[in-house]
C-alpha cells in the first residue's frame, strides 16, 4: 500500500534495531439504515490493548496489564478521549463526502508511532471505503493525497496551517505521550501470578447426532512456542481439527485450545501432546465429559463395571466367612476332643485307686503272712 512507501519515506531503517508500535485505530462505517457506527482500537507492540466501542462510548481494558495500571481517572480520561474522537470522525465523514464523487461508507483512519533507539516517529494515514486516501507529513504538516478523489481535500486543508498545527497537537503528539506512558506501565507491572503448563482433555456431546466434540485446554502464564497436538491412538489427527489461540485469560494467564469432532461409539486411545522450548507433556483421554460424567447415556460399561467390582466383593466376602467357619468349627472339634481325653483319664485313675482301697487292711494280711512265713523259718 501507498502509506507503507510514505512511512519509509521519513522513518530512518536501520539494520539490527527492533522497532515497537502503538496505533490507533479508527472505523466509521453506514449501516444499512445510513447511521454511522463507531469503533476505536487501540494497539500496543501488535496487540488490542483498548476497545472503545457502542452507544456507551467507554474506552475498556483488553489486558490483564492495562487493567491492573491504569487508575479509574486515567480510563476516564481515556473514555473522553474517544468520544471526542467518535465527533471528529464523523465531521470528517461528513466533509470527505462533499468532496468526492459518490459516497463515503467507510472512513478508516490509522494515527500512531513507532519508535526504536533513534528516536519515536509518529503517522497519520486515512483511507476511504477500502482504498488509501491521506497521508499526514509531520515534518511538512501537510496532507498528500493518496488517491485522485483526494487531491481537492488535501489542497484545502494544506490552506489551513494552524488546523494542520493543531492535529499535529492533539492527535500526533497525544499518540507519543501515551506510547512513553505505556511503556513506563509495562516496566513496571509484575504478573499476578506466574502459573506452569496445565493441560486438560474432554469432551462435549453434540445433542442428536452421535458425536461429540473433543477439546484439549492448554494454560500457561507463558505460551510462546507452544504446539498442541490431538492424536488417535499415537496417530496423529488432522482432518477437522481445529486451533484456538494462546488467548489471554485475564488473570495473568494464556490459554489455547484444539478441538475436534469424534463418534461416542468410539472414544478410546484419544491423547493431547503438548510441546515447546520448555514443555513437553500428554494427557490421555479416559472418555468422560470435563464434570466426570460419561458421554454416551446409554453406555454400560461403568455400571457393568461397577456390579462387577460389588459380586466380587461379596464373593470374597462370603469365602472369608466360610474359611473363618471352619476354622473355629476346627478349633471347637479338636477343644471338645481334649475335653473328652481329659475325662476319659480321671475315671481311669479313680478305678485304680478304688481297686486298692476296697479292702483298707488287706495289706496288713499280707505282712502277716510274710511275717508268718519267716518266723516258720
Amino acid at each position: 500500500m501507498l502509506w507503507i512507501l510514505a512511512l519509509m519515506t521519513y522513518l530512518p531503517i536501520f539494520s539490527g534495531l527492533e522497532w515497537q508500535t502503538f496505533e490507533l485505530q479508527y472505523i466509521v462505517r453506514k449501516d444499512p439504515s445510513n447511521q454511522a457506527q463507531f469503533r476505536q482500537t487501540t494497539l500496543f507492540t501488535d496487540s488490542v490493548i483498548f476497545l472503545c466501542d457502542g452507544s456507551a462510548l467507554t474506552d475498556q481494558p483488553q489486558q490483564e496489564w492495562t487493567r491492573q495500571t491504569f487508575t479509574r481517572d486515567e480510563l476516564e480520561e481515556r473514555s473522553g478521549y474517544c468520544r471526542h474522537q467518535h465527533q471528529e470522525h464523523l465531521d470528517w465523514l461528513h466533509e470527505i463526502e462533499g468532496t468526492i464523487s459518490g459516497t463515503a461508507e467507510i472512513l478508516q483512519t490509522r494515527h500512531g508511532v513507532l519508535a526504536n533507539h533513534s528516536g519515536v516517529f509518529a503517522f497519520a494515514h486515512w483511507g476511504v471505503n477500502g482504498e488509501d486516501f491521506l497521508t499526514f507529513d509531520p515534518q511538512r504538516l501537510e496532507w498528500q493525497p493518496d488517491s485522485t478523489m483526494a487531491t481537492s481535500l488535501a489542497r484545502s486543508w494544506n490552506k489551513h496551517k494552524m488546523r494542520n498545527q493543531d492535529f499535529e497537537n492533539s492527535v500526533l503528539n497525544v499518540c507519543k505521550s501515551l506510547y512513553n506512558t505505556l511503556v513506563k506501565k509495562q516496566r513496571l507491572w509484575k504478573p499476578t501470578r506466574q502459573q506452569g503448563l496445565e493441560v486438560y482433555i474432554f469432551a462435549k456431546p453434540i445433542p442428536e447426532s452421535g458425536l461429540a466434540c473433543l477439546q484439549c485446554h492448554v494454560t500457561a502464564s507463558d505460551l510462546s512456542g507452544v504446539r498442541t497436538q490431538l492424536t488417535k491412538d499415537g496417530v496423529p489427527l488432522h482432518s477437522g481439527v481445529k486451533l484456538i489461540g494462546p488467548r489471554p485469560n485475564g488473570d495473568g494467564t494464556n490459554q489455547m485450545k484444539a478441538q475436534a469432532q469424534i463418534s461416542l461409539s468410539d472414544t478410546e486411545g484419544y491423547s493431547c501432546h503438548v510441546q515447546g522450548d520448555e514443555h513437553n507433556k500428554s494427557v490421555t483421554w479416559d472418555g468422560l465429559s470435563l464434570d466426570k460424567k460419561t458421554l454416551n447415556p446409554h453406555d454400560m460399561r461403568g455400571v457393568l463395571v461397577a456390579v462387577a467390582v460389588c459380586l466380587i466383593a461379596i464373593l470374597l466376602i462370603i469365602i472369608a466367612g466360610r474359611i473363618i467357619l471352619k476354622e473355629n468349627i476346627r478349633e471347637d472339634a479338636a477343644r471338645i476332643f481334649r475335653r473328652n481325653q481329659s475325662q476319659e483319664g480321671l475315671l481311669d485313675g479313680a478305678d485304680a485307686d478304688s481297686s486298692c482301697l476296697s479292702n483298707p487292711l488287706s495289706w496288713l494280711n499280707v505282712f502277716s503272712n510274710s511275717s508268718s512265713s519267716n518266723g516258720h523259718l
